[in-house]
């Protein structure tokens, strides 16, 4: 008897399989779906971060000394890397404006007298405004415009007392009596890509197994073939989602292995935890999120609605994740919203297992919230199965 039921349960998840096959080469909005807009997604991404860091943002500086020292100061500031120094203004009031009308982004003025101060050991304050309505782009200025300076100023210190006859060893050491030996963990070019592709990626193939999903599960109810497709499972419900899930998840599980073999081979993300634990994560990441999507199709028949569900849930994942904002500095209740979010534990897998190269057991908890979404959608299928059966439940929008 057992064995039968098994035969029969395979049959119906081959007839279903069959089916939904055919449902998807009958259509491109599949292919689209699928494949063309997630890997057009990950190419765009991957281009718009192809440098890692912005380099050379535009800033206007204001000359007021007009001296070989002041030069020498505006080609340091121009010479680092974050720094293009495009506008050179002939007042503080024509520097703000151009910060007003978005052209540039800080604004250096170097008062009168500069050089004569810094000869003489009198302190002589450069005025620098950095706009930090872009904290990203102010952050990157400060510090190197800051920098610098700073490192002018050491230089002339160094100068003048050398000229006075110390050694130059000893001087050294004056100026800066406190080295700091500055390693950066895990990212150590400050690379957005490392930072955020490792993020987006993800976050743009989430929103697509989740749209796949809803998609072909409500479409059923929308065109009244639902009764059709559960007679194909032989009114078996559970056969009846796993047969029309199975060709999404092979494809977007290959998608996955990609997008990892993008970020890690041709963007140079570092890889230092295991392969296989990350290749587990994948296939857990476009399980639990399809479960997401049989759990959503479960609150509504309405294809509309289910899909505007699923768009408002997946557009949330990227802001619960804790990565732009640090769960440190969220109240305990966003904290815990947070954990109701595959990708939150996709992420905490991808960082400390690819960047960090953490011990194995840490990827246990994050799989294992992953298998919770898996599994709990399937206690809903019931509800389901009426939404298949009956027809009052069809033709929503």
């Amino acid at each position: 008897m057992r064995k039968r039921i098994k035969h029969s349960m395979r049959e119906g998840i081959l007839c279903v399989l069959s089916r939904e096959l055919k449902r998807i080469s009958s259509s491109s909005l599949y292919l689209f779906v699928l494949l063309i807009f997630p890997l057009a997604s990950f190419f765009l991404f991957t281009e718009i971060f192809d440098k890692g860091v912005p380099h050379k943002i535009p800033i206007a500086v204001h000359d007021q000394d007009g001296t070989s020292m002041s030069r020498k100061a505006i080609r340091m500031i121009g010479a680092t890397q974050s720094v293009d120094v495009a506008y050179r203004v002939t007042s503080y009031e024509e520097g703000k404006n151009l910060i007003l009308e978005g052209k540039s982004n800080a604004l250096v003025v170097i008062p009168k007298d500069f050089e004569h101060n810094l000869y003489r050991g009198i302190p002589s304050k450069v005025y620098v405004s950095v706009s930090n309505v872009n904290i990203l782009k102010g952050g990157l200025l400060d510090r190197d415009i800051r920098t610098a300076l700073l490192t002018l100023n050491a230089g002339v210190d160094l100068q003048s007392r050398a000229k006075k006859g110390e050694d130059l060893n000893v001087a050294a050491q004056q100026i800066m009596p406190i080295v700091v030996e500055k390693r950066m963990l895990y990212n150590p070019f400050g690379s957005y890509a490392y930072y955020l592709l490792t993020a987006l990626l993800p976050i743009m193939l989430q929103m697509f197994i989740l749209t796949a999903t809803v998609y072909a599960i409500n479409v059923e109810m929308k065109e009244g073939t639902a009764r059709e497709w559960l007679k194909a499972s032989g009114f078996n419900v559970i056969s009846a989602i796993t047969g029309k899930v199975i060709p999404y998840s092979i494809v977007f599980f290959i998608v996955s292995l990609f997008m990892s073999t993008l970020l890690y081979r041709f963007i140079g993300v570092p890889l230092r935890g295991s392969r296989i634990v990350l290749m587990l994560s994948n296939l857990f990441f476009v399980l639990s999120y399809q479960g997401i999507g049989v759990l959503i199709a479960n609150m509504t028949s309405n294809l509309r609605m289910a899909l505007s569900i699923s768009s408002a849930y997946a557009v949330c994942a990227f802001t619960f994740s804790g990565l732009t904002f640090p769960f440190v500095g969220m109240p305990h209740a966003l904290v815990v919203a947070g954990q109701f979010f595959p990708f939150t534990h996709y992420l905490d897998i991808y960082i400390s297992q690819g960047l960090r190269g953490a011990p194995l057991y840490t990827a246990l908890f994050p799989l294992g919230m992953m298998g919770f979404f898996i599994l709990v959608p399937l206690t809903f299928l019931p509800r389901l199965k009426k939404f298949m059966m009956y027809q009052k439940y069809w033709g929503g929008i």
